[in-house]
């Protein structure tokens, strides 16, 4: 939901988004379908919101990425991060979310692969080293 303030600070006209195309649903009553794709205007329309699963998803994908040299802890993150993206899918096929967080989410699972990989090839050149260390003395 967009609130446009006036100048004297209060709230001076509210816009509604479908949820599903973005139409500005400006001048249709509550309940009844978007002109563009037909889905039910509602007060709590999901359009308005943020997915807050995407975002944790695309967070945690991040941190995953940054923390390859914390062996292991890059991978709990990564996986945290494709839990929640696949959540965050879902919510927005059911509707529930904004179609932004298709987008979202798949940053997040891209990067939580990402950061997996890493991890495992950082676990890879310790263990490689190790095992150099242990050939030499």
């Amino acid at each position: 939901m967009e609130i446009q303030v006036s100048e004297s600070g209060s709230p001076a006209v509210q816009r509604f988004h479908c949820a599903h195309c973005g139409q500005n649903l400006i001048g249709i009553a509550v309940g009844n379908p978007c002109p563009a794709c037909d889905s039910l205007f509602l007060v709590n329309n999901p359009a308005n919101e943020r997915c807050g699963k995407a975002v944790a998803s695309l967070t945690l994908g991040i941190l995953s990425v940054l923390s390859a040299v914390a062996i292991g802890l890059g991978i709990v993150l990564g996986l945290f991060a494709l839990i929640y993206a696949r959540k965050a899918r879902k919510q927005a096929e059911k509707g529930l979310a904004p179609l932004l967080s298709f987008n979202i989410a798949r940053t997040g699972k891209i990067l939580g692969w990402i950061g997996i990989i890493l991890n495992l090839l950082m676990i890879a050149f310790i263990a490689w080293i190790l095992y150099q260390f242990s050939v030499m003395y």
